[in-house]
């Protein structure tokens, strides 16, 4: 390694030798067939050295490789992955580790007891897309998670995870702000160390479900599944909630009965190709809701409310879509100044074109009006 003096701080050439050896001990792991992986990871001495090979990111400062990015790797045809998970705890400050699409499906026997667990500094770990038939003893239980302290983001995505306990794994991560578990079927203990788990703040369940109450959650992603029913009300104690997406799924009831009213904070609602009632009155649904901005209620049933004509809302929005939802043109639309995307097709809307809609939206991207019976 070479140290360099500029600007009145210290930076390091090169890489460490300990863990250059590691990475070639690791691509040798990886037996990628006829060598063409990571090419540039080579057995021998460079003047650029490891830190700038393939895949590799170093500190400026210390030299130390902090993120590793290994997605797809290893061929498919190798077949199932079980590799050495020691070699990693030669990374002393590795804080990005991405094993993305490796056909993972355990680690090899006999490499110590810490592990993964050793990476101290760890702030995110991607382990989706990996083999279709994760044991809780092959390769959670040798993750160890519950000792990554400084964890951020984690993401198990696209796995048949089972018996996942995460009542040891999950709830001990205090700093853990985001959670991809999608399309990854959990069994009941998940939503038990859920509900402690303070810090998160983005849980994407994606094909999956959840009931339970997360305050300081910011996004809730429940779309495609097949949800039917009423919206539990739980839902109501998520009130730091920025984003909801619920659009395909087959919920019902009356949006301004829901626990949907209550969640002031929002600024993005999908709850498209759903069987919601809605009221054509938009106050009361969002008389109080000053943040949203972002509106899909497509393919839902629209109620007659009655409706104050003097309505000014409190909030700007800047996408509305209406389409399929047999309505007549919101009064409240009068006050809108700055929409980008208007969708109101397929609602046979019956009197003159609405030409005070473009002029009052001189931002306009899109807009869509067919389907209608404007004269």
């Amino acid at each position: 390694m070479v140290l360099s003096f500029l600007n009145g701080k210290w930076y390091c050439l090169g890489c460490f030798e300990e863990e250059r050896i590691a990475l070639l001990h690791l691509k040798e792991n990886i037996k990628f067939p006829n060598g063409i992986s990571l090419p540039s990871w080579v057995d021998y001495e460079t003047k650029a050295g490891c830190c700038h090979w393939q895949c590799v990111q170093c500190s400026n400062t210390t030299g130390r490789v902090i993120q590793l990015d290994l997605d797809d790797t290893r061929h498919q045809r190798l077949g199932d992955w079980y590799f050495n998970a020691s070699l990693f705890l030669h990374f002393q400050e590795l804080k990005n580790l991405s094993l993305v699409w490796n056909g993972i499906a355990g680690w090899g026997e006999n490499e110590g007891h810490e592990r993964i667990s050793g990476l101290k500094k760890l702030q995110v770990l991607d382990f989706s897309s990996n083999n279709h038939d994760i044991k809780d003893s092959d390769v959670l239980s040798v993750l160890e998670l519950y000792a990554l302290n400084d964890l951020v983001e984690l993401d198990f995505s696209d796995n048949e995870i089972v018996n996942f306990n995460t009542s040891k794994e999950l709830r001990h991560l205090s700093q853990l702000e985001r959670l991809f578990l999608d399309n990854s079927p959990l069994n009941a203990n998940f939503l038990q160390s859920i509900g402690v788990m303070i810090s998160l703040k983005i849980l994407s369940l994606y094909s999956y479900g959840i009931r339970g109450t997360l305050p300081n959650q910011e996004e809730l992603d429940l779309s495609y599944n097949e949800f039917v029913g009423i919206l539990p009300s739980c839902l109501g104690n998520m009130t730091s909630l920025r984003l909801i997406e619920l659009s395909e799924n087959n919920l019902s009831g009356n949006i301004v009965l829901s626990p949907l009213f209550k969640i002031t904070s929002v600024e993005y609602l999908s709850l498209s190709n759903n069987n919601f009632q809605v009221p054509n009155s938009f106050e009361s649904i969002f008389f109080n809701h000053s943040n949203i901005r972002f509106i899909f209620l497509d393919n839902n049933k629209v109620i007659t409310k009655t409706e104050t004509r003097n309505w000014v809302p409190n909030f700007q929005l800047e996408v509305l879509s209406l389409s399929n939802c047999h309505l007549t043109l919101p009064n409240f639309l009068h006050y809108q100044t700055d929409l980008r995307l208007l969708d109101l097709s397929n609602n046979n809307i019956g009197g003159n074109f609405p030409n005070w809609l473009l002029e009052n939206n001189t931002r306009h991207g899109e807009f869509y009006l067919g389907e209608n019976a404007f004269t």
